[in-house]
């Protein structure tokens, strides 16, 4: 069965980007941060919609693939 998109793909690339942006958490995070507080209140606002949709979803389909 295939995705309606390039979902796992996607999620390829996120992880790989991610490892791009430090070596820990904590560096990830803190960097991605100050790209964001960095950016016009539209885009923040669109930035932070983006990130908690994304972030609600792969929560609970984490959730869901390791009941398998």
């Amino acid at each position: 069965m295939r995705s309606k998109s390039d979902f796992w793909l996607t999620l390829h690339k996120l992880a790989s980007d991610l490892q791009k942006e430090g070596t820990s958490d904590d560096q990830r995070v803190a960097g991605l941060v100050a790209v964001l507080e960095s950016q016009s209140p539209a885009t923040l606002d669109a930035y932070m919609e983006n990130l908690e949709a994304v972030t609600t979803s792969l929560t609970a389909l984490l959730a869901r693939c390791k009941q398998r």
